[in-house]
């Protein structure tokens, strides 16, 4: 199977139904998603603009108000096995975050939104916090 990178306008898309998903879900907030950062992972297409994948992303795409979307266009047609293998997969080969790869990505997150000062500068600062810290007393 052949697949090309492009970007085509999201008004050329077609979609079939029944799609893969009965509902669609909450959007909001892969829509948000969309707004902040653009369309992260492209939509699959045939070579028609038939819709093989990415069923969510398109509607949030067209709720964000974009215009032109980035797609993997495939040789195989939209009724085929091989694009109905492609729509399986998208949806069932993947890994949530765990608990803890989700917990130690929060960390870093919140470690690299702290402003970076010199290290002599924050070896003062902890300094005075020990120099003033004084431990409660137990009630």
């Amino acid at each position: 199977m052949k697949k090309v990178f492009a970007e085509i306008e999201i008004s050329t898309i077609k979609t079939r139904t029944p799609l893969l998903r009965d509902t669609l879900g909450d959007l909001a907030t892969l829509e948000g998603s969309i707004r902040k950062f653009g369309l992260l992972a492209p939509l699959v297409v045939d070579a028609s603009d038939t819709l093989i994948a990415g069923a969510r992303r398109l509607e949030a795409c067209k709720r964000a108000g974009l215009a032109r979307v980035p797609v993997w266009k495939l040789d195989v047609p939209y009724s085929s096995l091989q694009a109905l293998d492609v729509q399986t997969d998208e949806n069932l080969c993947r890994e949530p975050l765990s608990a803890t790869e989700l917990s130690r990505h929060i960390r870093d997150k919140k470690r690299t939104l702290k402003p970076r000062l010199p290290r002599w500068i924050q070896s003062i600062i902890e300094w005075f916090q020990r120099l003033f810290h004084r431990p409660t007393k137990a009630r």
